[in-house]
C-alpha cells in the first residue's frame, strides 16, 4: 500500500523510486530497513518536509541485479 503523496513533491519522488525498483517491500528486503520506514518517509508532515525517504534513494540506486 502506497501513501497519498502531492504530485511534484520531494514525496511523490521518493515514491515513485520505490515503485521502480519493485514497490516497499522489494525496496525493504534490498535495504534492510522495514516497510514502515520506508512508508514513513514518504510521508507529507510539517514536521519533516523533506521526507526522510531521500536518506535511501542512493543506497537503492546503487544495487545491482544479480
Amino acid at each position: 500500500m502506497t501513501r497519498a503523496v502531492r504530485p511534484a513533491s520531494i514525496q511523490s519522488a521518493v515514491s515513485a523510486a520505490y515503485r521502480a525498483a519493485g514497490g516497499l517491500e522489494c525496496c525493504s528486503a534490498d535495504l534492510g530497513v522495514s516497510i514502515s520506514t520506508l512508508s514513513y518517509g514518504t510521508e507529507v508532515t510539517d514536521q519533516r518536509p523533506g521526507g526522510l525517504g531521500v536518506n535511501y534513494l542512493d543506497r537503492l540506486g546503487r544495487i545491482e541485479p544479480l
